[in-house]
């Protein structure tokens, strides 16, 4: 890291407890109560806060070997379960003082946060040039900076705030730069590359502050990147900032979109009304109180009793007297009424407040209520959601129209309100309970989805050896059974090496098992790097090591192995107090006539490997 970036990340970042969410911390806690540790659960408790999600990442990048990990669920499959857990604890433990400063709004910091991460998964998904889950991750931290300094800097911060207001955010970014020598994305750059983010993902978050400061230093993968977070940032500011009415949020969408020259995919409502339903089911899997008030705009309602009180109704109408009268009726009711004026006025609240159902009148200008029924079947497929529909014609063509766009009902006008309510009441009941066995199903769902996960992570640990992360002695061993069998059958060669590292006990003896364990796994680091593609290296038990090399001879295999033995002699070994130089001594073999399957190639390499000892170790002997 250059020496500008890793002092902003020393000094922002060390020791620094970056605050969270009180419904994320409340999930993380949830998540081992009951009959165990729920690791799906968790991640995706993890994945919705900006802190955690770099906080994990950077614990799996501090684990040998792990390379560059930049997303929750990547970083998950480099911890043990357990271990994750904890983390995840003590970050929501550490984590929850924030700054001193008024003017830094947290929450919805984390509101806009969370929007511009789901907009970037679901854009990466749409336009498929990057992976959702990066994009997800690297918009969710992107303005992490914001955060960092409000934190550590609330009172210099605060008045940079207060200053501007009403100021375009370009004039904060250089104010910032005047008063800390960086702006907030820098910092938030900085700190990613600390974390062990890839470069070209912090370089296109360094980008995103002011315009072309940074361009010539970033390679064209960062550039569209950089141009994906600032849509899905556009997006986010449409979704959390207010607007007079729905209406007119649609309106202006379409002129900044148009003015920021997204393209027609990205100006698709479509791709605004699904990430306010991702943002909406994220809230919901938090399952806490506070997490969609804090996390999304219009917390989500959920269907209460037998009666109408509490229901969220949409009902719609072009006509102002007529609309006024029907949400007097619903009112009545105790139903918490939306009214809308027109279809895309209905579908913006929709997306936005999740009814439970929907009366429109069907003749309305620009979207017919049948029209606005087909739309939100298509947006909602799997919600249940009651939509009737108003209208003047009383027929059987009207009504298998009505039925055919996904209306669960249509009522003639004028309607009785009686006749009305008690539809709207069977409905949703009906509706309460199809969505009680959409739940039982999808946790059934879960729960198989749990089993396959812990019969996969078991196969995973039995496959890797857990010390190096290497295969296992079983794992190899799958292998060169299955290579016998297909050189059976086609004549294709099969030989293998096998190595023991001379004079190891020395190492445990002299420094203790621990210092040990930490020289095996540099030398299992060093020879992997040195290991033929389509070679397998294995642990194969204390400090003997492998090569399988499937459609090798035996002279092939020895050159592979020559290379690995000088490897090692040349490189020093140093780890928890060992410093040193290791040397290895290994035994090739190659399948051939008469021998007992793979249990006979083993036991050749290994009266090759007795030969190579005796003869003064730090060799490779070929069996005869």
């Amino acid at each position: 890291m250059p020496d500008l970036e890793l002092r902003r990340f020393e000094e922002y970042e060390g020791g620094l407890h970056l605050p969270s969410p009180a419904g994320v911390g409340c999930a993380i806690l949830r998540c081992a109560s009951g009959s165990g540790l729920r690791i799906d659960r968790l991640v995706a408790a993890l994945r919705v806060d900006p802190a955690s999600t770099a906080r994990v990442v950077d614990a799996a990048n501090r684990v040998a070997g792990a390379g560059e990990r930049s997303t929750v669920v990547s970083a998950a499959e480099a911890l043990h379960p357990r271990h994750l857990h904890e983390l995840a604890v003590s970050f929501h433990s550490r984590g929850q003082r924030r700054g001193a400063g008024r003017e830094f709004d947290h929450d919805r910091y984390w509101r806009w946060s969370l929007a511009c991460a789901v907009a970037a998964e679901q854009i990466a998904a749409k336009d498929g040039h990057f992976d959702p889950e990066e994009a997800h991750a690297a918009a969710l931290v992107s303005r992490i900076g914001v955060l960092a300094l409000a934190t550590a800097e609330p009172t210099n911060f605060d008045a940079l705030l207060r200053d501007h207001a009403t100021r375009p955010v370009q004039e904060l970014l250089a104010a910032e730069s005047r008063a800390f020598d960086f702006d907030h994305y820098e910092l938030a750059a900085s700190m990613m590359l600390g974390w062990g983010w890839p470069e070209w993902m912090s370089l296109a978050v360094r980008e995103l502050g002011l315009p072309g400061r940074h361009a010539a230093a970033l390679p064209p993968r960062g550039q569209a990147f950089a141009s994906l977070l600032r849509h899905a940032g556009l997006m986010a500011s449409d979704i959390v900032e207010a607007a007079p009415r729905p209406g007119e949020r649609a309106r202006r969408r379409t002129r900044v979109y148009e003015a920021a020259g997204l393209g027609p995919m990205l100006r698709d409502d479509s791709l605004h009304w699904a990430t306010m339903r991702r943002l909406r089911e994220l809230a919901e899997a938090l399952d806490d109180p506070h997490a969609p008030s804090r996390l999304v705009p219009d917390a989500v309602a959920k269907p209460g009793g037998e009666s109408m009180h509490g229901i969220k109704v949409l009902a719609v109408d072009d006509d102002p007297v007529d609309l006024r009268l029907l949400v007097a009726q619903l009112e009545r009711e105790g139903c918490d009424v939306l009214p809308a004026r027109d279809g895309h006025e209905a579908l913006d609240l929709a997306m936005r407040h999740h009814p439970q159902a929907m009366v429109a009148d069907w003749t309305m200008p620009n979207m017919s209520g049948s029209e606005l029924c087909r739309r939100l079947r298509e947006l909602e497929p799997h919600k249940p959601l009651f939509l009737v529909l108003l209208t003047g014609l009383d027929d059987e063509g009207r009504a298998v129209e009505a039925y055919e766009s996904g209306a669960d009902e249509y009522v003639t006008k004028p309607c009785n309100p009686r006749l009305l309510v008690a539809r709207l009441k069977s409905g949703l009941r009906l509706a309460r309970h199809q969505e009680a066995d959409a739940a039982r199903r999808a946790e059934l769902q879960a729960e198989g989805r749990r089993i396959e996960l812990h019969a996969k992570r078991m196969a995973g640990l039995a496959a890797t050896d857990q010390l190096t992360g290497l295969p296992s002695r079983a794992r190899v061993l799958e292998v060169l059974r299955r290579q016998w069998d297909h050189g059976q059958s086609t004549g294709a060669p099969l030989a293998i090496a096998l190595f023991d590292l001379d004079h190891f006990k020395r190492v445990n003896d002299e420094h203790g098992h621990d210092a040990g364990d930490e020289v095996l796994r540099a030398v299992a680091r060093l020879l992997q790097r040195h290991v033929r593609k389509g070679d397998c290296l294995a642990r194969f038990g204390g400090e003997e090591f492998l090569l399988a090399c499937p459609g090798t001879d035996a002279a092939a295999a020895q050159i592979a192995a020559e290379r690995l033995r000088g490897a090692l002699a040349a490189e020093p070994i140093v780890r928890a107090g060992f410093q040193g130089r290791l040397t290895l001594s290994c035994g090739i073999a190659e399948r051939g006539p008469g021998m007992l399957g793979v249990d006979g190639l083993l036991k050749a390499a290994d009266l090759a490997l007795y030969e190579a000892k005796a003869g003064g170790r730090d060799r490779v002997r070929r069996a005869s």
